[in-house]
């Protein structure tokens, strides 16, 4: 049967089933929705709205860190993978992510319930709710976006054997790009949304400090985020990588045994 556009809604029904059972086309669907329009929903929106999936959003980016450093690797023609396998359990690694995620998110719904609840003299959860899933929303964006970064990072640091200080000293611009995307996506789906939702204070500027105040606190509490256990990293095979490509291979030996010494000794805090 068709419709009078000619086409049979049926017909697009496997198109539909592709996105909601491929979880990378999923939460990239509700990414470009996020970025496009980035709105607190409203307690009748939010029944049937992608904000509901907000915590779910945590967890659809950490299973999908493989998947995008994979693509970050076909297309840059590094093998971004095998850096990040000098952490023996990735799963951990990879855990910890969204564990910090989540304490980050309650961290700021406590934030937020006691401002806002304060300065309307009684309590508000609801709207802290709200803000809250925004926030999770955020966050699990930020990590999307981040997560690629730690996986080039390393890399670098392994082949290139130069600190990111040097790099951002070399290649300002191409730095400054990357700040401007993070810094506009953290205003247009963040501050803004929550400013115009949750007029704490009657001026909107003073509201927006407050927003940008506790979002940058609940991400710095995650330093008080209870332990889950240590990264097991293979400093030997890191130090191997750093030691064995051609920065090192014209080195006397004498200096390769004194970076092996001090790679030993610093290659994780590095």
């Amino acid at each position: 049967m068709f419709t009078k556009n000619g086409v049979s809604v049926t017909y697009l029904t496997p198109f539909k089933i592709l996105i909601q059972k491929i979880p990378f086309l999923e939460y990239l669907v509700r990414l470009v929705r996020f970025v496009w329009n980035p709105l607190i929903e409203t307690e009748t929106e939010f029944s049937t709205g992608y904000m509901r999936y907000a915590l779910w959003d945590i967890v659809s980016v950490i299973s999908l860190f493989t998947v995008s450093v994979g693509l970050m690797s076909l297309f840059d023609n590094n093998n971004y993978s095998d850096s990040l396998s000098l952490f023996k359990n990735q799963f951990t690694f990879y855990f910890q992510f969204g564990f910090y995620a989540f304490w980050s998110t309650l961290m700021f719904f406590i934030l937020t319930s006691v401002v806002v609840s304060v300065r309307h003299l009684e309590l508000r959860f609801k709207e802290a709710f709200l803000c809250s899933f925004q926030y999770a929303r955020y966050y699990a964006l930020f990590l999307f976006l981040f997560f690629p970064l730690i996986a080039w990072y390393i890399h670098h640091l392994l082949y290139e054997a130069t600190s990111i200080k040097v790099y951002v000293s070399e290649n300002l611009f191409k730095s400054s790009c990357v700040l401007g995307v993070f810094t506009w996506l953290y205003v247009r789906c963040l501050i803004k949304p929550l400013t115009n939702y949750s007029q704490i204070f009657s001026n909107r500027k003073i509201t927006a400090a407050t927003f940008i105040l506790l979002s940058w606190l609940a991400f710095t509490l995650n330093m008080y985020a209870p332990s889950i256990g240590m990264l097991n990293f293979d400093q030997k095979k890191a130090c191997s990588i750093m030691l064995s490509n051609s920065k090192f291979k014209d080195s006397h030996i004498s200096v390769k045994q004194q970076l092996l010494g001090l790679c030993q000794e610093n290659i994780t805090s590095r």
